[in-house]
């Protein structure tokens, strides 16, 4: 079984796999367009007598394309119907990458008897949890994406708005320019179309790309690393005729698990907010309290018989059953009833507003999760009951993230049990602890020298594993660890901090 991180798709990748499309697709006519689910779509595309199935999945931590056998789905969505609408029956004319980006261009083509040749053009942003695919005109106005947004700082996806590719502060990598970096690091933060294995195998072995063939490899006993190349890592390996074969294989393999757990936390997260809701109903109902004890004080200082029966007193109902008196008692029980029960919703709603930050955190940051970290997580679903406990469920190691700098180290937790580990265990006073602003997010400790260099790659760390990391900015806080105290009594780990700096970061 694989461990490790779900491996992101990067440019090089999808320049191999625009490489292998083409000749597969291109001039091939719509015949079909379904949903599998609400985070994949499937083309049916004609070509010279054969029938192909293009995928795109846009999922948070699963974003890929693919050419599949023939399947099947029912999921609808407005999006789908309108993909249905304007590509059905139309010719793919292309598909083109941005640049080395995560972004691909796909152009289809129709005629139109009135308006002639009319061109749409379906963009595929692979970009974790911000993938998307973007329905545009022919002029790049949208007309619709599967997922639309609005942003008043960044851009903004939705219908009749310009089209904007995906913002970065990367530039095109030329081999030529590999003497210009000092570290694969540095060259993963500042060029296009790399991921972290990519740029390690092209810095440290000087590979000039354009010259490896296209061989796609999965290495089965690294963290599921896989390339469209051959980065030429040791242990096993897994070789496959084509990239779309690789994917089918790898995400087979890998989400099975992933999808359980994602659809649990989903699932936890909607119960407490449709819990929260009542919550907040039954507290503002409440709060009414006095209401009823100045109603009986009312039917006490009325000159009415206090034996008598009555069905309601100033507009308000009562049991006929029951005397003037007794009605009387009923509601300064009432009362009391309503006003003690004030500190108990109000502590249920701060809980249940707590367990909801705890399932958007998990959820926001699933795509950084390992197997071991998956592991943390159900054992901390277990603690909290969400789970029943299973003899197949054991405490699992904590393996944090450590990495050797220049008279120090650098340590990232991504669960509760890695966080709590580093801070109260491997964490001193005089270390910085460092954490994005108001997002969710590893903690980064780092430990021993704290030159400028070590404090950006810290921060960097905060960044890239934080709900940020796609957008490749954001501000991070650090500060001594000292000044860091846990806040007691949340699920997960979270804390509070003083004295702390601001370090803007765009890579």
């Amino acid at each position: 079984m694989f461990t490790g991180d779900l491996m992101p798709i990067d440019g090089y990748f999808i320049e191999r796999q625009i490489e292998e499309f083409l000749p597969q697709l291109k001039l091939g006519k719509t015949r079909k367009i379904s949903g599998l689910d609400k985070h994949t779509i499937l083309f049916e595309i004609y070509r010279k007598g054969q029938v192909l199935n293009l995928i795109y999945n846009f999922s948070p931590n699963a974003a890929h394309m693919r050419i599949t056998n023939n399947l099947k789905g029912s999921f609808n969505s407005s999006f789908i119907t309108l993909l249905k609408k304007e590509l059905l029956n139309t010719t793919l004319k292309g598909i083109k990458q941005y640049k080395k980006d995560r972004i691909v261009f796909f152009e289809f083509e129709k005629s139109d008897p009135f308006f002639g040749k009319i061109k749409r053009i379906l963009v595929f942003e692979l970009m974790g949890r911000n993938s998307n695919l973007i329905l545009l005109d022919e002029e790049n106005i949208i007309l619709d994406a599967a997922n639309k947004r609005f942003n008043e700082h960044l851009r903004s996806i939705l219908p009749k708005l310009p089209y904007e590719v995906f913002p970065t502060t990367k530039k095109e990598f030329k081999f030529t320019d590999l003497t210009n970096y000092h570290s694969s690091d540095e060259l993963f933060y500042n060029s296009l179309g790399f991921s972290r294995e990519l740029a390690a195998f092209v810095y440290n072995k000087r590979v000039n790309l354009t010259n490896e063939p296209t061989k796609p490899t999965l290495y089965v006993n690294q963290k599921n690393i896989f390339h469209a190349i051959d980065l030429k890592l040791p242990g096993k390996k897994k070789e496959f005729p084509s990239t779309s074969l690789l994917l089918e294989y790898y995400y087979s393999i890998t989400l099975k698990s992933d999808d359980y757990l994602i659809k649990l936390l989903t699932k936890e997260h909607h119960k407490q907010t449709t819990k929260l809701t009542k919550l907040s109903e039954q507290l503002k109902a409440n709060k009414n309290y006095d209401f009823y004890r100045l109603t009986a004080d009312k039917i006490y200082s009325s000159s009415l018989n206090l034996d008598s029966r009555h069905s309601e007193f100033e507009g308000l109902k009562l049991d006929y059953n029951l005397t003037l008196n007794q009605n009387a008692q009923a509601l300064y029980k009432r009362y009391r009833k309503m006003k003690n029960s004030l500190e108990h919703l109000t502590g249920q709603i701060k809980k249940t507003k707590n367990l909801i930050n705890y399932y958007s955190d998990l959820i926001a940051n699933f795509s950084f999760y390992n197997n071991d970290d998956l592991t943390d997580i159900k054992q901390e679903l277990i603690n909290l009951g969400v789970i029943k406990h299973s003899k197949k469920t054991s405490k699992s190691p904590t393996k944090y993230l450590s990495f050797q700098l220049e008279g120090g180290v650098c340590l990232v937790g991504k669960t509760a049990k890695q966080n709590e580990y580093l801070l109260s265990v491997l964490a001193r006073g005089n270390d910085l602890w460092f954490h994005v602003k108001d997002y969710p997010g590893a903690h980064v400790i780092l430990k021993g020298e704290k030159s400028e260099q070590n404090i950006m790659f810290a921060a960097k760390k905060a960044l890239e594993y934080s709900s940020l990391a796609t957008l490749l900015k954001g501000n991070v806080n650090y500060t001594l660890v000292r000044n860091v105290k846990r806040i007691k009594d949340r699920p997960g780990f979270y804390v509070s901090y003083k004295n702390e700096q601001t370090i803007y970061l765009s890579i």
